[in-house]
């Protein structure tokens, strides 16, 4: 939570007025000079037809229509007093993983959260969106469309509010919905960040934001690298990437983009292309990346080693807890598999690239708690194979993870000579909402970073990292 105050003019309020808290704003009753917006005419013609934001008619009344990416309205407001609000929001979306975001004089009041999924436009669902501290005064609130396209805002609520909340809602660990207010880590609002960077080492070939860090686990002294994005808010509750190595390689590699590949780069390529896509989408995330004790990963780096780092980084820094999320590539996402089987109340979501459900240790019995899974396999990969059959190989895993997510039975489509590019990628149907499995094959073997363009892999180019950061956006 940001305590912030934006001094505004009642006069460039809506009719002339601000708008007085506690209480409803709707949303087509934003400032008139307070907007945003792509197009340059009101595509709805609903409302107010001086203005470029495209309001329509909907049942009872007025909502924004067709917001995309950055587009943002402002609302001028009159806080009685000092003091902590609540914030409701009803909003809807067609697709998954549309997001908004609540600001104030250029501060994030609120992180980026998901917009209720709908099943048609100009239905909407109601959420907590979280809280604010406001300062007395008249001031102005920004509400503004994240990363992906067409959002509908019917209005906010600012302040107590009694009415009925959709299935949005706080959740807890291993069960939080879509769209739910970020869970701050007790890193957060600290120092921690000059603690945890103590006597760390730079990254040789990495990146100035990436540190290598020492840690005790189950009575060992073992390394792992963090990086940390430049403009570190301690306020601001932040995505944690946990990004394993693959066989006989090292945490430097996954920092440093280090891969027989074209276009390999820290810039490029570290933390599996991640950190290069989420800034890009102006949402930078801090990235982990452990170090094996030898050639492979093992049951302590399962039991102990993610639980300490885990425990240590959301100590030290504002992580958002309900959006853990893990990735691996080869013996990376036999790893990431492995905890995914172990950790569905830490870990969010996780993807396997070049994934195997053997050779990795897995406990026995298997639980069977749910947890979003995607995977990406060549379909000619003879290291770990789509199908090796008696069971082993990516394809049982995803089925695996289905079955434990309510998902409705299917054979999946890979891919082959007639798909229409070099990857296809297949949702399962029927998932528990909060717990959807993707499954993604192509033409090629055992490659980190597939790319359509040709055979091996491109770290510049690879479809990998934007179709991992939509499916972990999706939360």
């Amino acid at each position: 939570m940001i305590h912030a105050s934006c001094p505004g003019n009642a006069t460039n309020g809506y009719q002339n007025r601000a708008i007085n808290l506690p209480g409803r704003i709707e949303a087509e009753d934003f400032d008139p000079a307070g907007y945003s917006d792509s197009t340059s005419n009101n595509e709805g013609g609903a409302y107010r037809t001086d203005t470029d934001v495209d309001i329509k008619e909907i049942t009872g009344g007025y909502a924004i229509g067709w917001m995309t990416v950055g587009e943002w309205v402002e609302y001028t407001v009159y806080v009685p007093e000092d003091g902590e609000f609540d914030v409701t929001i009803r909003a809807g979306a067609v697709e998954s993983g549309r997001t908004l975001q609540v600001v104030q004089c250029d501060k994030v009041l609120i992180e980026a959260f998901n917009v209720p999924r709908v099943s048609a436009w100009g239905e909407f669902k109601t959420l907590s969106a979280g809280k604010i501290r406001l300062t007395k005064g008249t001031q102005v609130i920004r509400v503004k469309v994240g990363a992906s396209a067409d959002v509908d805002f019917d209005w906010m609520h600012i302040g107590p509010y009694s009415g009925p909340i959709d299935e949005v809602g706080a959740g807890g660990p291993g069960n939080y919905p879509l769209g739910n207010a970020p869970v701050k880590s007790s890193g957060c609002g600290t120092d921690g960040r000059s603690a945890l960077l103590s006597g760390g080492q730079s990254v040789s070939g990495g990146l100035p934001t990436s540190t290598q860090l020492r840690i005790q686990s189950n009575n060992q002294n073992r390394e792992y690298i963090i990086d940390i994005p430049a403009n570190y808010d301690n306020n601001k509750p932040y995505r944690l990437f946990y990004t394993s190595h693959w066989i006989g390689s090292t945490d430097n590699a996954i920092a440093t983009g280090d891969h027989d590949m074209r276009n390999k780069s820290a810039t490029n390529w570290s933390y599996y292309g991640l950190r290069r896509v989420s800034l890009a989408a102006g949402e930078p995330a801090i990235f982990v990346a452990p170090q094996a004790d030898g050639a492979t990963w093992q049951e302590k780096d399962n039991r102990f080693l993610f639980n300490d780092i885990l425990q240590k980084v959301s100590s030290s820094l504002c992580i958002d807890e309900s959006r853990v999320f893990a990735t691996g590539f080869s013996f990376g996402g036999m790893i990431t598999y492995s905890l995914s089987t172990t950790h569905q109340k830490q870990i969010r979501a996780a993807v396997g690239i070049s994934p195997a459900n053997y050779n990795i240790w897995l406990p026995n019995p298997l639980p069977r708690d749910p947890i979003a899974w995607m995977s990406v396999t060549g379909m000619s990969d003879g290291t770990t194979p789509w199908d090796g059959g008696n069971g082993r190989g990516a394809k049982y895993a995803a089925e695996r993870r289905a079955q434990d997510n309510g998902c409705t039975a299917a054979t999946i489509p890979t891919w082959n000579q007639s798909s229409p590019s070099r990857h296809i990628c297949y949702d399962y149907q029927g998932c528990g909402e909060n717990y959807p499995v993707k499954v993604c094959t192509y033409n090629g073997g055992h490659d980190p970073a597939p790319y359509d363009g040709g055979s091996g892999s491109d770290g510049l180019n690879s479809w990998v990292p934007t179709e991992s950061w939509k499916f972990f956006t999706q939360f």
